[in-house]
């Protein structure tokens, strides 16, 4: 049953991301938030939950920097995107 828990959100970037790309960021971040508290909180001891830590921090700062470069995306030429 938990497995639901950890899927649903993100389900759900992927659909904000067509209407927003910042907001569709933002919602992989918080998805990722809590899929690290849910791994710490849950199953602190598990085997998997180092890799479930250093994947989610990798998802929030890449996000993270994506919001940020993304005023800078529209600079090249077309022919280049």
């Amino acid at each position: 049953m938990s497995i639901i828990y950890l899927i649903a959100p993100f389900l759900i970037p992927p659909v904000i991301s067509i209407l927003n790309r910042k907001l569709g960021y933002l919602s992989i971040v918080l998805a990722s938030l809590y899929l690290l508290i849910f791994s710490l909180y849950k199953y602190p001891y598990e085997l998997n939950t180092p890799f479930i830590t250093m994947s989610t921090i990798v998802w929030i700062l890449t996000s993270i920097f994506s919001i940020k470069y993304d005023n800078y995306g529209n600079c090249y030429p077309p022919y280049m995107v």
